[in-house]
């Protein structure tokens, strides 16, 4: 009779512990479960790319005029720039900036200032290369910019490029952009930007059109 209570008290003891352990387990599960998807989108978020193409129009202002024969210390021009960024989380971003600045563009007519005997045109571009930091919250991106800027003048006499020098100058980018999404991965809106030479006395200020598309692995 003892025998006999003690195998059924075993298989009770043993029956409410797999219970018990069954409970615990789906206990366990059902509070980690909700924790899956934010550790799986930010693992997802840290491998995210962007790559932004920008074209932008406007003017670029001067401390003092840029030739003893200008007239003026403004002058309109227009940039292409080419942006990466990788994304470590859902907010922050670095990456680098890069393209092409046509900053000034300056014609003369023959018989200027009683010196030029030919038409002569005046250029000054810039390439930039910068270390670039950004934060997007929602489809607003702030960003900003500091590098080096190789920036080379040309001047052409009637027609013909006489002059061309190069230079390295540092200097800063800032700018503000909104994203329209158009399909998944893929957005198109407006950007502002301004590009600081602080040592030359150079600000160019800059409105257009970004490009937006993001990878992710």
């Amino acid at each position: 009779m003892t025998q006999s209570i003690m195998v059924v008290t075993t298989t009770v003891f043993f029956m409410l512990i797999q219970c018990v352990d069954a409970y615990c387990q789906q206990s366990d599960s059902s509070k980690i479960a909700p924790q899956l998807e934010p550790i799986s989108d930010s693992v997802t978020a840290r491998y995210q790319f962007e790559f932004t193409v920008v074209g932008t129009i406007g003017v670029t202002r001067y401390e003092d005029n840029p030739t003893r024969f200008s007239s003026t210390n403004r002058f309109r021009g227009f940039a292409g720039l080419l942006r990466a960024m990788w994304h470590p989380d859902h907010l922050l971003s670095i990456g680098v900036t890069s393209g092409y600045i046509l900053l000034s563009e300056e014609t003369f007519a023959s018989g200027t200032a009683g010196l030029l005997e030919s038409e002569s045109e005046v250029q000054l571009t810039a390439f930039p290369i910068l270390l670039s930091f950004a934060m997007q919250p929602g489809n607003l991106q702030i960003g900003a910019g500091v590098g080096a800027y190789m920036l080379t003048s040309a001047t052409r006499i009637a027609g013909e490029e006489k002059f061309t020098s190069s230079d390295f100058e540092l200097g800063v980018h800032a700018w503000a952009g909104y994203d329209f999404d158009v399909f998944s991965g893929f957005s198109v809106g407006p950007e502002v930007s301004l590009h600081v030479l602080s040592n030359r006395g150079i600000g160019a200020f800059h409105a257009g059109v970004r490009v937006q598309y993001d990878l992710l692995y």
